[in-house]
């Protein structure tokens, strides 16, 4: 059976609630990230939970430093967070390059991989990261793997005859899983329609298990018409920021 996650169980305190725990681990790996933030540099910001927490931060440390900073958002989500707290945003198409790009990540190993997409944004958190000139993961302990692959990868496809890219994406995930069972999920919304990104595009959630060479399954998966992107991140990250550690790459 492929496993569709890698959420490792944490233990919590009677009195302390589980989300809870999970919010600190975020904002303890978003604090790291504040330090590397200097004056004058060109931001792209991330998507989802951890990016919220980071932005929140972020507001908080340019007006505490007085630092004249301007960033690009990953999503509408991230744009209209940002902009409600009175960080400065790029006018959409005019950035050719960033400084520092911020994001969270699904799950990561010690290659420096990432799995990505959970929010819905990859495509765009993708063209953010590659255009960095460093790009720092904020995270937490819970989405370290040392078997990548345990998180479903998010594949952003058109709304075309999808039987036919469901079952090109099934014929490279029979020579790429570790298992043989084949479960996409086109993502929903909780009311049932299906997902939209903000580019109008759907995401399927295929587990693969086990990966083993990723660097062939992600030209593979990009070979498929129809198939926009994918979550696969294996070449953007730098640093990863977790709760309890700091991890470089060199």
């Amino acid at each position: 059976m492929c496993a569709v996650s890698n959420l490792k169980d944490v233990t919590a305190p009677d009195d302390i609630p589980r989300m809870d725990i999970a919010a600190m681990q975020k904002k303890m790996a978003a604090m790291k990230a504040l330090p590397f933030i200097k004056d004058g540099m060109v931001l792209g910001l991330g998507t989802g939970s951890t990016a919220d927490i980071f932005l929140e931060l972020l507001a908080d440390y340019i007006q505490e430093k007085n630092y004249k900073i301007s960033a690009i958002s990953s999503s509408d989500r991230t744009r209209q967070k940002a902009l409600s707290l009175n960080i400065p945003l790029l006018p959409m198409g005019q950035t050719t390059e960033t400084d520092l790009c911020i994001d969270g990540t699904d799950e990561f190993n010690d290659s420096f991989y990432l799995i990505k997409g959970g929010g819905g944004a990859l495509l765009c958190e993708k063209i953010i990261a590659r255009s960095a000139k460093k790009m720092i993961v904020i995270t937490d302990e819970r989405k370290y793997s040392k078997e990548f692959g345990q998180f479903p990868l998010p594949i952003e496809i058109v709304d075309f005859e999808t039987g036919i890219i469901l079952a090109n994406i099934k014929n490279i995930h029979a020579k790429f899983a570790s298992c043989d069972q084949f479960t996409p999920n086109i993502r929903r919304t909780k009311d049932g329609k299906i997902f939209r990104t903000d580019m109008g595009h759907m995401i399927v959630d295929v587990p693969f298990s086990g990966i083993q060479n990723v660097h062939a399954l992600s030209d593979a998966l990009l070979n498929i018409p129809g198939v926009v992107e994918h979550g696969l991140f294996l070449n953007e990250a730098r640093i990863i920021l977790t709760d309890q550690r700091e991890l470089r790459r060199t």
